[in-house]
């Protein structure tokens, strides 16, 4: 199964001072919950939930020492229909929150790999590389800069908090998969020289597929012991239930 854009949510327009509340709509199956979580205070990060349910934070990056932190968070099998993400900071702190989701997702260890790049000053383009693990893999990325920043090479753009593309927090996608597995790359570009850019990346890993090379049985038989399938000799089998 391929992993898919499932929805893209936020916090609001603005920062938020230490909790926000939004909601998130999940559809799909074997879906996978990312939320990039930025604190403008310091280190405040407390916690991420989706319906009532801690998510997992898969990396943390200072911004080019400035105490600006960012955050992504990861939530295999997050409840389907319309429930709220809460994002908590230490009392007092603000930050600005987006959200994506996907479906299609490895649910034992979906999160393949992560990376973070940070600069105290820039000019267009701004690339971050992750090197994936599995094969098929999509790349999300968050980022945080002090100018209008839109996609570049190898990046789709999904959401913003002012909501349009060419500001200065966003999130992005490969928007498809990455095969074979290795070095991808996402690019920023700017409307002038950024001071200070700052990005979080990880790596979502899809369902392993299923068929003849992933059976164990087959009709209560076991695998090695099975000769054909609706009478065709199993070597010549190229597909199974529509699986290669």
């Amino acid at each position: 199964m391929a992993i898919a854009f499932d929805a893209t949510s936020k916090s609001g327009t603005g920062t938020f001072t230490t909790t926000a509340t939004w909601s998130h709509t999940i559809t799909g199956t074997d879906t996978y919950l990312v939320v990039f979580l930025d604190d403008e205070s310091g280190d405040g990060a407390v916690s991420v939930t989706y319906n009532g349910v801690a998510m997992t934070q898969l990396i943390k990056l200072n911004l080019s020492g400035t105490g600006i932190y960012q955050y992504m968070y990861g939530l295999a099998n997050p409840a389907t229909g319309v429930n709220n993400v809460v994002a908590t900071l230490t009392g007092g702190h603000a930050g600005f929150a987006l959200a994506t989701s996907y479906s299609g997702a490895q649910q034992t260890t979906p999160a393949d790999a992560t990376v973070s790049n940070t600069s105290a000053s820039t000019s267009s383009p701004f690339t971050t590389t992750i090197t994936t693990l599995a094969d098929n893999c999509w790349t999300i990325m968050g980022s945080r800069s002090n100018i209008g920043a839109s996609a570049g090479t190898g990046s789709t753009f999904r959401n913003s908090r002012s909501g349009a593309d060419g500001n200065d927090h966003g999130i992005y996608d490969s928007n498809g998969a990455i095969t074979p597995a290795g070095n991808y790359s996402m690019g920023l570009t700017f409307s002038g020289t950024a001071a200070p850019i700052g990005t979080v990346m990880v790596s979502i890993a899809p369902v392993a597929p299923s068929g003849p090379a992933n059976m164990k049985t087959y009709n209560t038989n076991p695998k090695a012991n099975v000769k054909s399938i609706d009478t065709n000799l199993i070597a010549n089998v190229k597909t199974f239930d529509t699986n290669a």
